[in-house]
């Protein structure tokens, strides 16, 4: 810790190394990427490459207390063979705000997916739980800068006291590995897309033999039948109304376990004609002092998937929560993680952001498998 000059003691923040990072990505992904989208030769002022923009998005996501030219300046240092300058002709911040433009978001997306794929597969048997992938599907916001494009776009939420919000928020469901924190996939949207209207575009994304572990949000008959639809399972915890599709309890597997069906209303089949009725399994437990709690699962045999080894296993969807921590405050520190005052600019340092989240996360799994633990043991 350190003294201030006001005399209060506060916590140094950790400096991250972009070449610890940078190990991460391997050296052709952002030129491929870039050659992809028919950017590679393009350059902002004559000596700015196109290749060194993504390193420059994703140091404003870890050094968001600095200022563009010192992003810029870390990013020199560790990527010397990308610029034939040095320091003291680092490229105004106006050459940069055009490269940006120049490059768009797409392209940063693009670089988001395929390393996160790459991740992905590198690090599955930390993934791996009875011979299926586990996931977390989940969603969280983000605050943008307060500017009149940014409110256009993504909008503001209410608050409880009357009025819009201070700040426009971005929303977002992600994608993430249960045990890696390694996000997978997300899907940006304004802020009035509700969580479930954004998880729609993420189903293309989704892959057999996925275990999805979820909130109560997805307690309808639509969403079980879409996942087994893809070939996907789920755990999901349930919840209780008059509008709610309630499970009809068909045979008792075991204490507190139950083979249920749920069952489309006149409504949901009229919308959804081609879903037929879902069979799920119930299981319920109790803890002194607490409500029971019922989670809901498309795993149906009580041989080879145990009840209570699914209601633990369903405790680890909190590992979303933590994972949304540790990416908005551990390694931002800051109530708004962008700095750009336009929409299109915002998704760039979005993705950007995840990036660099990943390439930390990837250093924490290969740190684990070393030392012979779970990544999530492993203090972020």
């Amino acid at each position: 810790s350190v003294v201030s000059a006001g005399g209060r003691r506060r916590v140094k923040r950790p400096q991250f190394e972009l070449k610890a990072l940078a190990e991460v990505v391997p050296p052709s992904l952002v030129e491929d990427c870039l050659s992809e989208a028919d950017k590679r030769d393009q350059r902002a002022n004559g000596k700015l490459p196109m290749a060194l923009l993504p390193w420059l998005l994703i140091g404003m996501g870890l050094f968001r207390d600095l200022n563009i030219a010192q992003v810029l300046s870390r990013v020199v240092e560790a990527t010397r063979d990308l610029v034939p300058w040095g320091h003291a002709e680092l490229p105004h911040a106006t050459s940069l705000a055009k490269a940006r433009d120049r490059l768009g978001w797409e392209v940063v997306r693009t670089i988001f997916r395929k390393l996160a794929a790459l991740l992905t597969k590198q690090h599955s048997e930390a993934l791996l739980w009875y011979g299926k992938s586990v996931f977390t599907l989940d969603g969280t916001t983000f605050r943008t800068p307060d500017t009149p494009a940014n409110e256009a776009w993504f909008g503001r939420p209410g608050t409880s006291r009357g009025g819009p919000s201070a700040f426009p928020h971005l929303r977002a469901v992600m994608l993430m590995g249960a045990w890696t924190h390694v996000v997978a996939e997300v899907v940006f949207g304004p802020y009035h897309l509700g969580e479930l209207k954004l998880a729609e575009h993420m189903l293309e994304r989704l892959k057999p033999g996925m275990l999805l572990l979820l909130d109560r949000a997805f307690h309808t008959f639509v969403w079980p039948a879409r996942f087994l639809e893809r070939g996907v399972d789920f755990v999901m915890r349930a919840k209780s109304g008059r509008c709610v599709a309630t499970p009809k309890k068909l045979r008792r597997l075991g204490p507190g376990d139950w083979l249920c069906v749920l069952q489309a209303n006149a409504y949901t089949r009229r919308r959804w004609p081609g879903f037929e009725d879902v069979l799920v399994r119930m299981i319920t437990r109790r803890r002194r002092g607490f409500r029971p709690v019922s989670i809901l699962t498309s795993l149906l045999s009580a041989d080879d998937y145990p009840a209570q080894e699914i209601f633990n296993l369903y405790t680890d969807r909190w590992e979303a929560e933590l994972g949304y921590r540790e990416l908005k405050v551990h390694l931002v520190d800051e109530p708004i993680p962008f700095r750009s005052h336009r929409p299109d600019r915002v998704l760039q340092e979005a993705y950007g952001l995840l990036i660099a989240y990943n390439c930390v996360r990837a250093l924490m799994c290969r740190g684990a498998e070393v030392a012979g633990v779970r990544p999530i043991e492993l203090s972020f």
